[in-house]
């Protein structure tokens, strides 16, 4: 082993510390040019060639070196430390700091020489000026504020600060490098730049990675613009969106739909939360007729996806079609899914079982099959007491047989449509939905009907049939109650 001391450090006859790393001998080694100096009592070894000092960049064992601990100093950086042969001279981390190799973690685009923030995504080094995120009442804005410690110590001194340099750069978790880089894009944009994002062709998967990361680090008008953009792009303002991006075309997958509702409902935009449930209902509601194009299998997909969502971010609406949909396609099979979640499951080998696929919905739970065998019984019954009981609606002026004449005829009319062979057996006894508008229109189309009825009363009576349909949509999710969870 040999020395690396200070530049102004002197050549006289200092003492040297000994080399516990070098060969002992039992005869020490006396020094002839210096009798009775100290070194004659310390060295145990004669003198090695002195070698030439060489950097870390260009030495053979540069990752071994680099992995190395490097030297402490006792006296806040004021003597000198010594290290190994092909180590560069200097004091404390401060030589490590100038001579390691950062460069392959280094962000191509958002690493500027000149800025004077160091941030690490993952294993990515961003280089990016303190001003651009310290803006708009960000949560940077109250980091970059904070008091630094000068007191003098080590491992608080001005030079080892966070975000200095790339050694002590400040480290972000729970983000994405690709989502932090996103954010940069943003705020270094140009106006012109920004355009895209109020087209129908803008980026939706992009708008929500703006959304959320810039709702998670505060940024107040910024955040509010993006939101603003993500709604106005999918609800059609600037025109149909692309169909990957189209809420409303079958092409737009169920994750994206469950991306939009977990962002709308992180960041508090009901307008938009509202808009995406609205749509998501209207996609998988068998009773509505808007999902053309999609068969059974897409369908109970869908709904089993909205189940999902529903239940994790309590939307009331979206939670009883979804149920009352996934109850219409399972076809049977709810008691298979009911004994698999009741079965006893081995949870010691589950880092061996495979990964869930992403495109796959999650699987029902013991919670969520409870509420559907409860919706089932609870819609049965149901539509045997509408049998039953007819719809009523107020007399209307003029009309002078209104309770002998009109509400009698109407009785009758209703009474035999809801025991009509296309209401008993073309739909299954829990479709409550599809039974009353097959109602409706047997009866909007009976001549008999339309004879004993005035005008006045008949339209009514149609109303009456509608009014109560959608009153048992927007109803829904009462049928389907956990009845095993404890009311608190």
């Amino acid at each position: 082993m040999s020395r690396l001391s200070s530049p102004g450090a002197s050549r006289s006859n200092t003492p040297l510390p000994h080399d516990p790393l070098a060969s002992t001998s039992s005869t020490p080694y006396h020094n002839p040019g210096t009798p009775g100096s100290s070194f004659n009592q310390i060295a145990s070894s004669p003198p090695r060639k002195r070698q030439r000092t060489r950097t870390i960049v260009d030495h053979p064992d540069r990752d071994q070196l680099e992995s190395r601990q490097p030297a402490t100093c006792n006296e806040c950086c004021t003597s000198d430390v010594f290290f190994e042969v092909g180590t560069i001279k200097g004091k404390g981390n401060d030589c490590l700091d100038e001579n390691l190799d950062f460069s392959s973690n280094r962000d191509e685009r958002f690493y500027f020489p000149e800025a004077d923030c160091v941030i690490q995504v993952e294993n990515t080094l961003f280089r990016v000026h303190k001003f651009v995120l310290a803006r708009d009442s960000s949560a940077f804005q109250d980091m970059f504020s904070l008091p630094m410690d000068q007191s003098g110590s080590c491992d608080q001194s001005p030079r080892f600060h966070e975000g200095t340099n790339d050694k002590n750069p400040i480290k972000l978790f729970g983000d994405t490098a690709e989502d932090f880089r996103i954010m940069l894009s943003l705020l270094y944009s140009l106006p012109p730049e920004l355009q895209i994002y109020q087209t129908s062709s803008a980026p939706v998967p992009q708008l929500l990675t703006l959304t959320s990361i810039l709702n998670k680090y505060h940024f107040a008008t910024t955040s509010i613009w993006a939101l603003s953009a993500l709604y106005d792009v999918l609800s059609g303002k600037h025109g149909t969106p692309l169909p990957p991006h189209d809420v409303n075309n079958p092409q737009c997958i169920e994750t994206l739909l469950e991306r939009i509702v977990e962002v709308a409902c992180v960041c508090g935009h009901a307008e938009l939360r509202d808009f995406i449930e609205e749509r998501w209902c209207a996609r998988i509601c068998t009773a509505s007729g808007s999902l053309m194009g999609i068969d059974a299998y897409r369908r109970e997909r869908e709904a089993r996806w909205a189940v999902h969502v529903a239940d994790k971010w309590e939307l009331t609406r979206l939670a009883g079609v979804a149920y009352y949909t996934l109850l219409l396609e399972t076809n049977g099979a709810i008691n298979q899914s009911f004994s698999f979640h009741t079965s006893t499951h081995d949870d010691s080998n589950t880092a061996n079982e495979p990964q869930p696929d992403p495109w796959i919905p999650p699987a029902l739970t013991k919670s969520q099959t409870v509420r559907l065998l409860v919706g089932h019984r609870s819609l049965i019954l149901l539509g045997d007491q509408l049998r039953s009981t007819t719809p009523t609606f107020p007399r209307p002026d003029g009309c002078v047989f209104h309770v002998h004449g009109c509400l009698s005829a109407w009785s009758t009319a209703w009474r035999e449509v809801s025991r009509s062979e296309t209401t008993l057996y073309k739909f299954k006894s829990c479709d409550i939905i599809g039974k009353l508008k097959s109602m409706e229109e047997q009866i909007m189309g009976n001549t008999d009907l339309q004879c004993a009825l005035t005008p006045v009363c008949r339209r009514r009576a149609m109303s009456a049939v509608r009014e109560l349909r959608e009153s048992i949509s927007k109803g829904l999710s009462d049928h389907f109650v956990d009845i095993t969870r404890e009311v608190t």
